[in-house]
């Protein structure tokens, strides 16, 4: 669903393809995942394939047009709006420049995490930042 995060574990593809084709699907590790398990080997059960989507699109009289993709977004980092709405459950390294933003900005970052254990703030910040300009807006 939206807002997940994972891992690329493996690749399938079609009998006869190899890479650089499509391949069928993608295996990503969620490990928040906790319905049925789609694999049966030890460390496999929070594996989810992920089949690539199609979209087509012109006119009925016209030759069609398509596109086919994986619903997946890669990353190695997010912005702090990026991660509105998520509850990260493993570290966090935080690189919040010298000044606010947006008002509340710090807090949203600050509130991603279950635990202050989570958090490293690169950088640091200033005490000033989080009682004066955090307010302002």
């Amino acid at each position: 669903m939206n807002g997940s995060i994972g891992y690329v574990v493996g690749f399938i593809y079609n009998e006869g393809k190899n890479a650089p084709s499509l391949p069928y699907s993608i295996i990503i590790k969620f490990n928040d995942y906790t319905g049925v398990p789609f694999f049966s080997g030890v460390g496999q059960e929070k594996w989810v394939p992920v089949l690539a989507s199609e979209y087509k699109w012109g006119e009925e009289n016209m030759s069609t047009h398509f596109r086919k993709q994986f619903p997946l977004s890669l990353s190695w980092a997010l912005t702090v709006w990026k991660s509105q709405g998520l509850t990260i459950k493993g570290l966090l390294a935080y690189f919040l420049g010298n000044e606010e933003k947006e008002h509340g900005l710090t807090y949203v970052a600050f509130s991603r995490i279950l635990a202050i254990e989570q958090m490293f703030v690169g950088q640091g910040f200033s005490l000033d930042r989080l009682t004066n300009q955090i307010s302002k807006g």
